[in-house]
C-alpha cells in the first residue's frame, strides 16, 4: 500500500509542474485583452471638460456689468458647442431697477447662438413697467440674449402684486415689457 501512494505522488507532482509550465508559457506570449466589448461612445457627444461652482460674468464697452450665470456644475459637450448646466442661477442687469433673474434645476447653454435654455421648475423675477415685482414660473423656458425675449410653450404661471395669470405659452420681452400669451389664457386681475 505505501508503493502505490507514492506512485500517486509522483504522478501529482507531474501533473502540477506540468500545469505550471503551462501556465508561464501562457503568460509569456503577447496578447490583446479587450476590456470592454460594446461599441465605444461618441465621444463628441460626451463632455470633454466640466467647471465646479462656476460663474461667467459679461461685461459691456464701458465695463458695466451686464449678465451673470452662476451654475454649480457645468459640462462643456463639444458636438454642438453647448453647455451642460445643474442648477443655473442667470442675472441680466439694467439700469436700477432693471435686473432679471432666472433659476432653474438644470439648463443648457448655446454658446454660439446666446441661448440659455432652462428646465425643471423654473423661475424668473424682475420687475414690470411701474417697477412692481413680477414673476414668471415654467416647468421650462428659454431666454435669447440677442433679442432679449424669454420664450416658452409650456404651461406659465404670472404672479404680479395683485394679479395672477396663467397661459399655456408665452413670449416676453425684457426690454418693451411686453408680454403675449399664447393660448388657454386664464387670471385674476386687480385694478391699483
Amino acid at each position: 500500500m505505501i508503493k502505490p501512494l507514492k506512485q500517486r505522488k509522483g504522478l501529482s507532482l507531474a501533473v502540477v509542474a506540468i500545469f505550471f509550465a503551462g501556465l508561464l508559457v501562457w503568460l509569456g506570449e503577447e496578447r490583446t485583452i479587450e476590456l470592454f466589448t460594446a461599441e465605444e461612445p461618441d465621444s463628441d457627444a460626451e463632455p470633454d471638460a466640466f467647471i465646479l461652482n462656476a460663474t461667467y460674468l459679461t461685461f459691456g464697452e464701458n465695463g458695466e456689468l451686464q449678465s451673470r450665470l452662476t451654475t454649480r456644475k457645468a459640462e462643456h459637450i463639444p458636438n454642438g458647442d453647448y453647455g451642460l448646466l445643474t442648477e443655473p442661477e442667470f442675472a441680466l442687469f439694467g439700469e436700477a431697477p432693471n435686473t432679471w433673474e432666472m433659476r432653474a434645476q438644470e439648463g443648457r447653454l448655446n454658446i454660439q447662438g446666446d441661448q440659455l435654455e432652462l428646465d425643471g421648475f423654473v423661475t424668473v423675477t424682475g420687475r414690470d413697467q411701474k417697477g412692481k415685482a413680477l414673476r414668471f414660473d415654467a416647468p421650462s423656458l428659454s431666454f435669447n440674449e440677442e433679442t432679449g425675449e424669454i420664450h416658452t410653450d409650456q404651461s406659465v404661471t404670472i404672479n404680479s402684486q395683485f394679479n395672477q395669470l396663467s397661459a399655456k405659452g408665452m413670449t416676453f420681452n425684457i426690454d418693451s415689457r411686453i408680454l403675449t400669451l399664447h393660448s388657454q389664457v386664464k387670471g385674476i386681475y386687480v385694478q391699483d
